[in-house]
């Protein structure tokens, strides 16, 4: 069997192979499943909170912390294991792991057990960056590796959009628990299709010669931290994932609590449609402008992601800022058709500052702040905050009284909770403008810390190095 892409050296022709095609393509499948997985938490929570009796806060801890620090935390053995063993092998046997506990979240009778399965989903999900990611940098040249993870991460939008619209429905027409087992379903049979058919590249094909073996990891984590470029877009990564993953957990009840008049049916359309066609124009955007554009000047890779940013933020904003349903859809799709640049050229970015042997553990690092510090966190102080002011909003005792069914039936309780959803919907969203504040100071240093990389990993102009330190 052939390796998977083209000899490394001059790759400024370089085209894609069908086996190259084929393992993005299975891995984009992998990852739409594990977004499905997420997004139809996100469009199901509601009837979640008021079946299982939660506050936003717990709801939160289900939607961020519960999943995310188990994510975090099991992202570095697995990195760990995919640079020594076979990265299809373990991202298959993960893939049915975190498939069956989604399954199973629809068998969940309290709060706790909920705790468990989403714990389940993201311990196995863990291991989805750190193997894809690798696999992807081994079948594709620096100069390319923008847009092939843009492509990966069309997952993104793509699950997003099937986890809100399959989740609307199913909850509709099977209820909430019913529509967790059918989502889960389907992932073991993908795990089986790619453990059979996917080749396992060979590593490091399009990078310099790799002196030594497996590097330990304190010496991956002093590589990293000894760029700032890393520092900080690793910071506004995981900025940019509080406050998608804040307003992904909670924009679904704010649309279901207001005066809207809209069936969650109509809310999963609206969400789907808006994370799926516009988060998918950004998500391909971001990867082929920020590689056409670092051509000559590799900054672009951070001032492209920048720049989205600090356009999604305010649009959001406004978007939670008005009463109609149609001037919310236009913000919000401008919002999600800049939320989502930044994917392909961070992606791109982080492959190109580490060599063949880092480059898992590099992912599995970028991967447990992004989780903890983001999607972790992110859900939890939106709920906070929600019912922080919907208590504040309410004139009675709104902790106590706005419960289970009273959160609909009780006109008070669904004004109070919606009113406090807004306000810390607002918050969450603006952390986008921060998020671009690190992308601008990460695009400062980005040409110094790709200097010392070949060429083809560095596409700096002329002279970078001297530009950067004058």
């Amino acid at each position: 069997m052939s390796a998977v892409g083209a000899p490394a050296g001059d790759t400024a022709d370089w085209r894609p192979d069908a086996r190259a095609k084929y393992l993005v393509a299975i891995l984009t499948a992998i990852y739409f499943l594990a977004m499905v997985d997420r997004g139809i938490f996100a469009i199901l929570s509601q009837a979640i909170r008021q079946d299982l009796h939660l506050n936003d806060f717990q709801l939160g801890l289900l939607g961020g912390a519960a999943f995310a620090f188990f994510y975090g935390g099991f992202s570095l053995p697995a990195a760990r294991l995919a640079e020594r063993f076979s990265r299809v092998k373990i991202l298959s046997g993960a893939l049915i792991f975190w498939s069956g506990a989604t399954a199973l979240s629809g068998a969940v009778s309290n709060f706790a057990q909920m705790v468990v399965a989403r714990a389940s989903v993201g311990g196995g999900e863990a291991a989805c960056h750190p193997c894809a990611h690798s696999l992807i940098a081994d079948s594709f040249p620096p100069n390319r590796r923008a847009t092939a993870a843009s492509l990966y991460s069309l997952a993104i939008p793509i699950g997003t959009l099937f986890g809100l619209l399959g989740g609307a429905y199913l909850a509709q027409q099977v209820g909430w628990r019913w529509a967790f087992v059918a989502v889960g379903a389907p992932g073991i049979l993908v795990a089986l299709i790619a453990r059979f058919t996917v080749p396992e590249p060979p590593r490091g094909r399009f990078d310099p010669p790799s002196s030594g073996g497996l590097p330990a990891y304190s010496a991956v984590l002093r590589h990293l931290l000894a760029r700032p470029t890393f520092v900080h877009m690793a910071i506004g990564w995981s900025l940019t994932t509080a406050a998608w993953a804040g307003a992904g957990s909670f924009t679904a009840p704010y649309l279901l609590r207001g005066a809207f008049g809209l069936t969650i049916g109509e809310v999963g359309w609206i969400l789907g449609i808006l994370a799926g066609a516009g988060a998918l124009v950004g998500t391909l955007a971001g990867g082929f402008i920020s590689d056409r554009l670092a051509r000559n000047d590799a900054r672009f890779y951070m001032w492209v992601p920048a720049a989205s940013m600090f356009v999604a933020g305010p649009a959001f904003a406004v978007g939670l800022l008005q009463a109609g349903v149609v001037p919310f859809i236009v913000c919000f799709a401008v919002g999600n058709i800049c939320m989502l640049v930044y994917t392909g050229p961070s992606w791109g970015t982080l492959h190109n500052l580490v060599d063949a042997r880092m480059r898992a553990s590099a992912v599995a690092t970028l991967s447990i702040l992004v989780a903890i510090a983001g999607a972790g966190i992110g859900p939890v102080v939106t709920g906070v905050l929600s019912d922080a002011v919907a208590s504040h909003v309410d004139p009675g005792d709104f902790a106590l009284r706005c419960v289970g069914a009273a959160l609909s039936d009780d006109p008070a309780c669904r004004l109070s909770s919606f009113i406090g959803l807004r306000y810390a919907l607002i918050a969450t969203v603006l952390m986008h403008v921060w998020a671009g504040i690190h992308y601008c100071l990460a695009a400062r240093t980005i040409r110094t810390d790709l200097v010392a990389l070949p060429a083809a990993a560095a596409p700096s102009a002329p002279g970078a190095e001297a530009q950067e330190r004058a």
